[in-house]
């Protein structure tokens, strides 16, 4: 019984503080309430209550919702919008998008130290992808040419086979000076 009070107490408790998070939001500080909220790492939370696209793509950010990041920031020309938008295509494997991103913000602000060294890293995963989908791709040929090879040689190796264990010679297998009979169509030893 104390687990299910527990329980109850506990829901009761989580919904009434989220019916005064929204009054609050309501009654006019939704912005320090979304600071307050991400301080916290809730961003999923924040988010919510951000209206300006930006501040949201922060907050989408930070509780991982990188493909709604990167939309609140696409809009952006900013430096820190469009490197915070190469940053949610990075962590997407968008290495592309990425560049791009990076790019742009390097055009505004050349010397941001951030975007530089996330354009070298993008570029370098890009290039790493790359290399590991070749080498995928080969050892798929290599397997497929390999299960074909083995098949041929399975197949020749049952053919030669004797069924007691031994080991047949075809007409085409016979040695110079071996006696062979053409009606049987065997090599006699």
């Amino acid at each position: 019984k104390a687990r299910v009070v527990l329980i109850v107490f506990g829901a009761a408790f989580a919904l009434a503080a989220s019916m005064i998070l929204l009054r609050l939001a309501e009654a006019g500080d939704r912005f320090g309430l979304a600071l307050q909220l991400m301080e916290q790492n809730r961003g999923d939370e924040a988010a919510v209550l951000l209206d300006d696209p930006l501040w949201r793509g922060v907050a989408e950010y930070q509780s991982g919702r990188y493909r709604r990041a990167a939309e609140a920031f696409s809009g952006a020309e900013d430096v820190m919008s469009l490197y915070n938008l190469g940053n949610a295509h990075a962590q997407l494997g968008a290495w592309d998008e990425a560049r791009r991103a990076y790019q742009a913000a390097l055009r505004l602000e050349p010397e941001h130290d951030d975007a530089t060294f996330n354009l070298d890293l993008v570029t370098q995963a890009k290039e790493l992808e790359e290399e590991l989908a070749e080498a995928a791709r080969k050892v798929r040929q290599s397997a497929k040419t390999g299960a074909a090879t083995d098949a041929i040689n399975k197949k020749g190796k049952t053919a030669t086979e004797d069924p007691d264990g031994g080991s047949r010679r075809s007409v085409g297998d016979a040695e110079a000076g071996d006696d062979v009979s053409q009606s049987s169509g065997e090599a006699s030893q």
